[in-house]
């Protein structure tokens, strides 16, 4: 048999054959059923397997057309599964599972060419008919669907299908008009509407023009249409469903528009997109059920079908109306473009609209919150910088650096101590990890004066006043900016973290680099707090051995890193008894560190999820942390004097659960001295959105032109736009490979021209770790440059690259043991491990297995040069670590495992 797709089965398969995935084109239904023999519903579904042509339909995907099997083109399960069903393989899967001594689950799967909702209701028919009477009515017949088609012969033609959106999950929300509201609803619908359809329909069609402005996404309208003609087509189980966009008409009413949709059925979805030239039919799917699925004989029946676990609408809008006394409202979402919160909303705000109709209401009020995040109460109490520190006992222990103990009695007399010059402002300090270097930044503190551990120009505090420390940033475009945070701002914080980390009595280990604004924040939480500060030196922040002894000598309670290095502390510790509170920031949290955290030998200790930016004032958010249904994980609610809100393109605020850019303003924001920024306001450039329950959720950059590798962010869009500038430069894309930043290209251009260009405007951690030059530039389907055919042609390449060989000495037999025992591969002495792969935790294990073993590799700097050489000459003792070069701070940014930074 060779019997062509029809036009509405061709929009299914040609979205998979473009996008390359049939996630969004299986059909899910469910039947509970109560009263039923098992046995005897299991033979009469096999029966009509057995018995039904659709059973042994396959798709002949060069020629677009239906052939007929031998065998079952689908599987029967008496479980559960998640079937793989595709236009290459099997079309449909059947489950019967025996739940409870009286209800059994019925469950179809089907592909959306095969079949569609009212598919399910014929194969429920089939299957009563056998379990009944023993007989099968033959309810599929291709030959009777549809006359002869018109379908694209041609690749190219395809290009004209509706664009895809993004594969995102789906969830459904429904809500169920009861029987009183159902009485006044027939009646208003009729009398204003001729229909509950239309009438429905167009006050979702009001909604979605709301919506519409909040997503920034447009919302149009596509009817499904059953165009079923006669019987025979009633009775086939292809599915026989058109999608035709609803008209905006101002000047009709909702009933003649649905009216002038129906009447084109016949009107292919494929055809309309070409003649009308469009690339988009519908963003938003709306369908409307009036068949009642009722059957006798004392069997219980409960009808539901699944949302698509992806799909490539925004919206899936479903009316069920069964008989006169059911009718549900179905909202399948998109969960990646809006929050459940947002979508429970828009069904509200339809049901308000329904109601002030019924009652003649003119005026609707609007029940979208906005997003939008407020100080709490504690932030506004107007307590000195200094109150907690002047008010601790003078015997408690404030500071403890090197084996040296100091008392904030003590410390206060060695801070009065330290005189300044009369006219200096801003006090510039190497960041060294001693007592003595906290006393003079203490000091400094304490007369009013400004500091920094960056090289910074001291007319940077003009125009400027109670300016307690000078940051700087690289940002993700390689531009240096310099942040000047005030006291005021820093005073904030303090009662906040105080609440929210319940710090009293408690003892803070301080691993941060000094350059960093995380540094300032254990500062503030510990000695300011009149709390205890134990600050690693550099020859113990880095080790888990040793950090671990900090940790018990001291009774330490509290301390802050990224979630990366804590992956690789936390396993690491010995006794921890004395830990209760640790703070992730910095970095996204992943779900492999999570999982760490829920370990039962941690169960003492409560994690905390922090957000923040140099920008403004260390931390902007905290959350306890955890996990969202949908595998967020959020920053929660604000700390210190600033406002966050979520705001669109032109400066809008948006509805809490909508995505957008997330803004922050108060106190706590910095003056940016290039740009003479005065406001208090900042524009993040991240994606976030707030929900009411759990705070800030944070996903990521807005504008997705950069990489993250190993720590650092590479401006990949950035790198592109500079590379293509050079004339002999055909193309060129910058990918992250296997935890590597590599930059293919093709030209006549070379390795040495491009890195000169590109170290005018960034700096050497921001650069590509790999060049890869390529004759041909390979494209896909799409027209667009094929991504994995450039990525496969590099991997082939990178196995025929040499690697080191040890000579034989005891010493070189270490490092190569050490090396091949970590499993990962590397190349040539000179060549980066990181352009192999190699992350920054690896890196920092492996120096320290080669310390234990008496090869000693001073870790920062090994860091900063990860090179087998490196190795080599250190445990010959050729390398003096004084003199390796430190790297600025944002060299490394927001994910650099050894800084335990906040960007």
């Amino acid at each position: 048999m060779d019997h062509p797709l029809s036009p509405y089965q061709l929009l299914f398969f040609n979205r998979e054959l473009n996008f390359g995935s049939p996630k969004s084109n299986i059909l899910k239904g469910n039947v509970l059923i109560s009263g039923a023999d098992y046995s005897k519903l299991k033979n009469a579904i096999i029966d009509v397997l057995k018995d039904a042509e659709w059973a042994y339909l396959s798709i002949n995907v060069k020629n677009k057309s239906w052939n007929k099997l031998e065998t079952w083109n689908g599987s029967f399960h008496e479980k559960i599964v998640e079937p793989e069903i595709s236009l290459e393989g099997q079309l449909w899967s059947v489950q019967l599972i025996q739940e409870s001594k009286n209800n059994i689950l019925l469950r179809l799967c089907l592909h959306h060419c095969l079949g569609d909702a009212h598919s399910f209701n014929l194969f429920w028919n089939s299957v009563y008919t056998r379990y009944k009477s023993g007989a099968l009515v033959k309810l599929d017949s291709l030959r009777e669907t549809a006359p002869e088609i018109s379908i694209f012969p041609t690749q190219e033609e395809r290009k004209e299908l509706p664009v895809d959106l993004g594969i995102g999950t789906i969830k459904r929300l429904s809500y169920h008009f009861n029987s009183r509201v159902l009485k006044h609803l027939n009646k208003l619908a009729t009398e204003k509407s001729g229909s509950i359809m239309a009438f429905v329909l167009e006050q979702i069609e009001s909604e979605l023009s709301v919506s519409e402005k909040h997503l920034e996404i447009p919302l149009k309208i596509g009817i499904a249409l059953r165009n079923r003609k006669n019987k025979f087509q009633k009775n086939s189980f292809p599915t026989c469903v058109n999608f035709l966009p609803l008209i905006k008409e101002e000047n009709s009413v909702m009933r003649q528009r649905i009216l002038n949709v129906f009447r084109y059925q016949d009107y292919p979805l494929l055809d309309f997109l070409v003649n009308k030239n469009q690339r988009v039919a519908f963003n938003v799917l709306f369908s409307y059920q009036k068949e009642s699925y009722e059957f006798s004989d004392n069997l219980g029946l409960n009808f539901n079908f699944e949302p698509s676990s992806a799909d490539d609408n925004i919206l899936g809008i479903h009316l069920l109306e069964y008989g006169n006394d059911s009718f549900t409202l179905h909202v399948d979402y998109r969960t990646d473009i809006a929050s459940e919160h947002y979508w429970k909303t828009f069904i509200r705000s339809i049901i308000r609209k329904i109601a002030a109709i019924a009652l003649s209401q003119s005026e609707i009020k609007q029940i979208y919150n906005d997003s939008k995040l407020v100080p709490s109460a504690s932030t506004i109490e107007n307590i000195d910088f200094w109150h907690w520190f002047d008010h601790v006992e003078n015997s408690k222990l404030a500071l403890v650096c090197d084996k040296v103990n100091v008392s904030f009695g003590e410390l206060k007399r060695r801070i009065e101590e330290i005189q300044f010059e009369e006219n200096e402002r801003l006090v510039k300090l190497k960041p060294e990890r001693t007592l003595e270097n906290i006393v003079h930044l203490l000091a400094a503190w304490r007369k009013g004066l400004a500091i920094s551990y960056h090289d910074v120009n001291e007319n940077c505090l003009e125009n400027a006043e109670n300016i307690a420390y000078v940051a700087k940033t690289s940002g993700t475009s390689g531009t240096s900016k310099t942040i000047l945070i005030s006291f005021d701002s820093l005073k904030t914080l303090i009662p906040d973290w105080k609440r929210i980390y319940q710090t009293k009595e408690s003892v803070h280990l301080s691993l941060a680099d000094q350059r960093f604004d995380v540094f300032y924040g254990d500062l503030l939480r510990s000695v300011f707090s009149g709390e205890t500060l134990v600050l690693a030196t550099d020859e113990e922040r880095l080790d888990a051995e040793k950090i671990s002894i900090l940790i018990q000598q001291f009774n330490v309670t509290h301390l802050e890193s990224t979630p990366s290095f804590l992956g690789y502390l936390l396993p690491n510790l010995n006794k921890i008894d004395s830990l209760k509170t640790i703070i992730c920031g910095s970095e996204p949290i992943l779900d492999s560190f999570y999982r760490i955290t829920q370990k039962n030998e941690f169960n003492q200790i409560q994690f905390f999820n922090s957000y923040g930016l140099t920008e403004c004032s260390i931390d902007s958010t905290v959350s306890k942390l955890k996990r969202t249904n949908e595998g967020k994980f959020p920053s929660g609610f604000v700390v210190g004097d600033q406002t966050i809100t979520i705001q669109d393109n032109s400066g809008a605020v948006k509805p809490m659960g909508v995505w957008g850019e997330v803004h922050i303003e108060g106190e706590c924001v910095g003056i940016n001295v290039e740009s003479k920024n005065r406001n208090k306001k900042y524009a993040t450039g991240d994606l976030g959105m707030i929900s009411q329950r759990d705070g800030l959720i944070v996903g990521g950059r807005i504008n997705n032109d950069f990489i993250k590798v190993n720590g650092r962010r590479i401006p990949a869009g950035l790198i592109e736009s500079l590379v293509s500038q050079i004339d002999k430069v055909q193309a060129c894309l910058c990918l992250e490979v296997s935890n590597s930043a590599v930059l293919f290209v093709t030209g006549d251009s070379n390795e040495d021209e491009i890195k000169q260009l590109l170290s005018n405007t960034l700096s050497k951690y921001q650069l590509p770790d790999i060049y890869f030059f390529s004759e041909t530039w390979p494209i896909n389907q799409n027209g667009k440059a094929d991504r994995e055919q450039l990525i496969a042609w590099y991997q082939n390449s990178f196995e025929l690259r040499p690697t080191w060989q040890q000579n034989g000495d005891s010493k070189q037999q270490i490092l190569h043991d050490c090396l091949v025992a970590r499993g990962k591969t590397f190349g040539s002495e000179n060549e980066s491990l990181i352009s192999f792969g190699w992350n920054s935790i690896e890196l920092l294990s492996l120096a320290n297995e080669l310390n234990l073993k008496g090869l000693f590799v001073p870790l920062t700097s090994f860091i900063q040069n990860p090179t087998i050489n490196f190795i080599l000459e250190s445990i010959e003792g050729e390398i003096n670590n004084s003199t390796t070069e430190n790297p600025e701070a944002d060299d490394f940014d927001i994910d650099d495992i050894l800084a335990v930074l906040n960007d």
